[in-house]
């Protein structure tokens, strides 16, 4: 642990362009390993308090990981703490902050406790890096090559951007953009919702705010232009009104969810309330 921070520090600064072992004047690391955790926010605040003495400019606060400062990911406390902190230093020395947290482990996506949920939700926008493969032809000799996506699963403010894929460039010690396909029907699957689905919905509920089940599906099925059935789409939407991370950027941002009256379901949409849509807060993973 104790080469760990050092090495990674070097990498930031040689991938920017800097000497080795050398330290940007604009780049302050601050390590927090041997602080309690509950005493980490605190400290962190103190470091921040003193450089915004001599600058001046918009600050980016990176904290990796989020969890490791508080005492309990799973606790309401926790994460009601970590935010009205980060709210308060967004507003008294001007900064943004981008937070990494792990996900649940078993596969759901999710960023990890009750810490991850809610910060995912207040948050503008919500990056997820996840692993795919680069196949090979049957009886290549050539070794299958890692692959990350970087997925864009939230943007607050504007419509989400296509995903971004890199691997890591043994010559240059680092990770590199690449050109890479996926299957279509394996980045469906992967990706749970085309950025064609969230557009449509979107102007649905811009249009008006509750829809029949059936309504709903049939108005997404016409704007993807028969990409997916009545019933593909009708599962998504059963899906997505119970996924708390998923978010609709109109009306200053906003999940649907389903009700149900006697026989039949319906969608209403509900913006976040007027408080929390402002925050300029930043979740990845």
């Amino acid at each position: 642990m104790q080469d760990e921070f050092p090495t990674s520090i070097q990498s930031l600064n040689r991938n920017a362009g800097h000497k080795e072992r050398s330290i940007s004047s604009r780049f302050t690391p601050v390590p927090l390993l041997n602080i309690s955790r509950i005493n980490r926010l605190d400290v962190l605040q103190y470091y921040v308090e003193k450089l915004r003495k001599k600058v001046k400019e918009h600050m980016l606060i990176v904290l990796d990981v989020s969890t490791d400062c508080i005492d309990d990911f799973n606790s309401s406390s926790s994460a009601n703490r970590i935010h009205d902190w980060m709210n308060v230093m967004r507003t008294d020395f001007d900064m943004t902050f981008l937070l990494l947290i792990h996900e649940n482990p078993g596969g759901n996506d999710k960023a990890r406790g009750h810490v991850g949920t809610e910060l995912t939700f207040k948050a503008s926008t919500q990056l997820q890096i996840r692993k795919v493969s680069e196949k090979q032809d049957k009886g290549s000799d050539k070794e299958d090559i890692d692959i990350f996506q970087i997925v864009f699963k939230k943007m607050r403010f504007k419509r989400r951007n296509a995903p971004i894929y890199i691997k890591y460039d043994e010559e240059l010690e680092t990770l590199v953009k690449v050109d890479f396909k996926e299957d279509e029907k394996e980045e469906r699957e992967r990706t749970g919702i085309s950025n064609e689905l969230h557009a449509a919905l979107a102007e649905a509920f811009t249009l008006q705010r509750e829809y029949s089940r059936g309504a709903l599906a049939s108005f997404v099925a016409k704007k993807l232009n028969g990409e997916l059935n009545e019933n593909t789409i009708a599962r998504k939407l059963a899906d997505l009104s119970r996924e708390d991370q998923f978010i609709l950027n109109i009306h200053g941002g906003g999940k649907f969810v389903a009700e149900k009256r006697s026989r039949e379901t319906f969608y209403v949409f509900l913006p976040t309330p007027e408080n929390e849509s402002e925050k300029d807060l930043a979740v990845a993973k």
